[in-house]
């Protein structure tokens, strides 16, 4: 079947290889083919068309008519102004010109749309939203499909952003405040057709965006500013609004002190709650508000210490009060209840420490014990018959403030528990005041009219016996004092009126003794030649010497006694010499003489032994006084032992090292070891002298101290 083609080529092509093609099948029972372009002068010709006796025809006017018989004869091209549309026919007849049938191309002129009008926004509006939606009128007269370009930039300087659409409306987002913004539309139909709102060259229409209003200053800070007693988890709060209704963000900043660091906070309410404040400190803070687009306001400025507030004062429990049992309560119960009152100012809950300790039968009290309550009363329980109980309060609240029933020093109240047996202790010292420890106390109870033995003990480092728990009755004691190999022997009595100790059930008694059994209180050596005291004078052998011995009595009943003296070169305790019994009356003294004829050259050592009808013991060591010979046999030196004189003081005694001598004038001071050798001397007169027996073993010494041919001698202990 033949094509009946018709070339279009539009007043835009210039070439035939650009031109639009439209066929029907030649004899075909489709005979119409419908054509749409643009206005204008357009060319028509039919291709490669060698059929005879037709017409051709543009419109109405006949342009051509095949009746030649020719074959393959060129095709006329033809041009025609088509500024509507136009019908080309293709007549077929028979060679006698009869009409057979038509052949039509309906050539539709297609209008472009009518160019974009009616900008929303409208041109140079201003005050636009961020988000706007951007719209146009357009239409096609052909009512063809149209779409559009639409382009818009930031600033007449910006780079054109182009978007595609099939609507008459584009949303915009995101754009910037106070922004001046140029559009412009072109509208295309399917046939390509176009028509512009403005040229190319040109802006376009053009719209401002909204000015952006930032939120409203923080105000009506609550607390308010400066307040006072402001709780310790105070809920902060503020107003603030947006101009604008935006959504505000809230940076709250907080501190401690003018000096403190910020503490900051983000939140999107406007309020913030603290807690765990100080008490009684100030507090400041502030407030930036920012909208959703980055604009801020701000309470106060960036150097400004903002608003502040004063948090409570936390007042301490009252101090514990009311005690029961009362203070001083006598006869209470082993198992007592104790209370007191307290109450806390703020409300606040308080908790409690019980501290509580009992009166050892030494004086001092116990540990303290330590007991945590919740309440203002507290069950003791097996608490001691006849003891006294001191106790005391203390009183804390929640945030740890303390109110004291009584002073850290002070032992608090007290109480005495319901009474018990008697109790009876004892304290020991020596002829100085000083505390004698160790020494063993043995306690007499009086029995009708016979004295027996019925309780020892030994007394501490403080020179103090426990208790004894006694019934009530009449007492006395007895002290012995533990030197070495024998024991020297003290008698106490305590009541000076009666002669013993009276007990009552219940009560504490505390008693002191001091050595009162005879001892030597002067100790001197005679010639019997010269009668005379040997003070450092040569004597031969064979030369008759008096020791001479006073024994004082300090206790209140007679002392009935046999002095015994050890004389040897050796100090082997021979008791070789013997005087007595004699009777040494209450508070007074006896002088005792014991005979020598010097036999031999050497060094010597005296010692004095007592014995009693009960007791044995000695009232000195070897090194209470020596004798020596000076040269070869030519005499011995005599030195004086246990001299009372007031005119020298060695101190302390005992001690732990350091020995300090305070004299007048003396020459010279010796110290001598329990072996009768000089270990230290000094010499010069001089009123103070100090020795250092620290690396010495302990023991007893003596000290030896010349002063115009006056010769003293003291003991010291080492310990």
């Amino acid at each position: 079947m033949k094509k009946l083609t018709l070339i279009l080529l539009l007043s835009s092509a210039t070439l035939l290889s650009n031109a639009e093609k439209y066929t029907i099948d030649y004899g075909s029972s489709e005979k119409n083919m419908y054509i749409t372009t643009t206005k204008g002068e357009h060319t028509f010709k039919l291709n490669n068309f060698n059929e005879k006796y037709c017409w051709f025809f543009i419109g109405t006017d006949l342009v051509h008519e095949y009746t030649t018989d020719l074959i393959n004869i060129t095709d006329p091209s033809y041009k025609h102004n088509c500024n509507g549309d136009v019908k080309i026919e293709l007549q077929v007849r028979n060679k006698n010109y009869d009409y057979l049938e038509s052949y039509y191309f309906h050539v539709n002129i297609n209008y472009p749309p009518t160019s974009p009008s009616n900008p929303s926004p409208s041109d140079g509006a201003v005050d636009v939203s961020l988000n706007p939606t951007i719209s146009w009128y357009c239409s096609d007269p052909d009512g063809d499909a149209i779409s559009y370009e639409f382009q818009y930039k930031k600033g007449s300087l910006g780079s054109w952003q182009k978007v595609t659409t099939t609507k008459k409306s584009y949303k915009l987002n995101g754009l910037e405040f106070d922004q001046t913004y140029y559009w412009k539309v072109t509208a295309t139909d399917v046939y390509g057709e176009s028509t512009k709102s403005h040229s190319d060259l040109s802006n376009g229409w053009s719209f401002t965006t909204e000015i952006n209003n930032p939120p409203t200053p923080p105000t009506n800070p609550s607390p308010s500013n400066g307040a006072v007693d402001v709780s310790l988890n105070p809920t902060i709060s503020w107003s603030c609004s947006d101009p604008d209704g935006d959504a505000i963000s809230y940076e709250f900043q907080y501190k401690k002190g003018s000096l403190g660091s910020w503490q900051k906070v983000t939140t999107t309410n406007k309020s913030y709650k603290l807690s765990g404040l100080e008490f009684d400190q100030t507090y400041y803070w502030k407030v930036t508000a920012t909208d959703v687009y980055g604009e801020s306001t701000k309470s106060h400025s960036d150097l400004s210490n903002g608003w502040s507030f004063t948090t409570e004062i936390n007042n301490p429990p009252t101090p514990p009060t009311n005690p029961s049992p009362s203070n001083g309560a006598v006869d209470v119960s082993i198992n007592p209840t104790l209370s007191w009152s307290c109450s806390d100012p703020d409300g606040d809950a308080v908790r409690y420490e019980l501290m509580y300790a009992v009166e050892l039968t030494s004086g001092s009290l116990s540990s303290w014990k330590k007991i945590q309550t919740n309440d203002k009363t507290y069950n003791l329980s097996g608490l001691e018959l006849g003891y006294k109980y001191y106790w005391k309060v203390f009183a804390y609240d929640e945030h740890n403030a303390e109110a004291k029933s009584h002073k850290d020093n002070s032992n608090g109240w007290f109480f005495v528990t319901e009474k018990g047996p008697a109790k009876l202790r004892m304290t020991v010292q020596n002829d100085f005041g000083e505390p004698q420890a160790n020494a063993l106390v043995y306690l007499y109870e009086k029995q009708d009219t016979v004295w027996k033995k019925i309780e020892s003990n030994y007394t501490d480092s403080n020179g103090i016996t426990p208790y004894w728990i006694l019934p009530e009755g009449n007492y006395n004691a007895e002290v012995y004092y533990d030197e070495g190999d024998e024991q020297e022997f003290w008698h106490s009595v305590w009541n000076e009126d009666k002669g013993e100790i009276s007990l009552k059930a219940g009560e504490w008694n505390t008693y002191s003794t001091f050595r009162s059994e005879p001892y030597v209180e002067k100790y001197e050596v005679y010639d019997n030649n010269t009668n005379e005291v040997i003070e450092r004078q040569q004597v031969e052998i064979g030369s008759n010497l008096t020791h001479k011995v006073l024994i004082r009595n300090r206790s209140y009943v007679d002392r009935e006694v046999v002095l015994k003296m050890s004389l040897n070169n050796d100090k082997n305790t021979d008791w070789k010499y013997s005087v007595g019994p004699f009777n040494v009356p209450a508070h007074s003294s006896l002088p005792f003489e014991v005979s020598q004829i010097v036999e031999a050259s050497g060094v010597f050592f005296s010692k004095f032994r007592v014995e009693t009808l009960v007791h044995t013991y000695t009232l000195t060591d070897w090194v209470d006084w020596q004798v020596s010979y000076v040269g070869d046999d030519n005499g011995l030196i005599i030195i004086n032992a246990e001299i009372e004189d007031e005119d020298y003081k060695v101190y302390p005694n005992p001690t732990t090292g350091k020995v300090y001598i305070k004299g007048n004038n003396f020459e010279c001071i010796k110290v001598y070891n329990i072996e009768g050798k000089i270990i230290q001397q000094t010499n010069g007169n001089s009123d103070e002298a100090m020795f250092d027996l620290s690396n010495q073993e302990k023991g007893l010494y003596l000290i030896q101290i010349t002063e115009n041919e006056k010769v003293v001698n003291r003991k010291i202990i080492l310990k």
